[in-house]
């Protein structure tokens, strides 16, 4: 940085306002680098298989429309199952017993 010193460490480069322009020109690249690389990762990702789920999918929640089960059993729940719309009667579950 500016105010980096050979006298405290001899194998360094003296400090000036060159080193800070250094040291922001490589700290902004440190993260504009991720950012992007994750941007096109992502960007492929999309194309090729899909980030999201449909809206019905995700009205009736990934639990059941990803991995065909239910988290979390409560008695009265409502399931909507894939596919199937919110003007559509929902299905209730009984509860399960243990």
């Amino acid at each position: 940085g500016v105010f980096a010193s050979l006298a405290v460490n001899a194998a360094g480069v003296a400090g000036g306002w060159a080193q800070l322009g250094r040291q922001t020109v490589l700290a902004v690249a440190g993260i504009v680098y991720p950012f992007v690389m994750t941007w096109l990762i992502l960007w492929v990702t999309d194309k090729a298989v899909g980030l999201r789920v449909s809206p019905d999918e995700e009205r009736a929640g990934l639990d059941v429309s990803e991995h065909a089960e239910v988290a979390y059993e409560w008695p009265g729940d409502i399931v909507h199952p894939a596919g199937a719309s919110a003007e559509e009667p929902a299905a209730v579950r009984p509860p399960s017993t243990l």
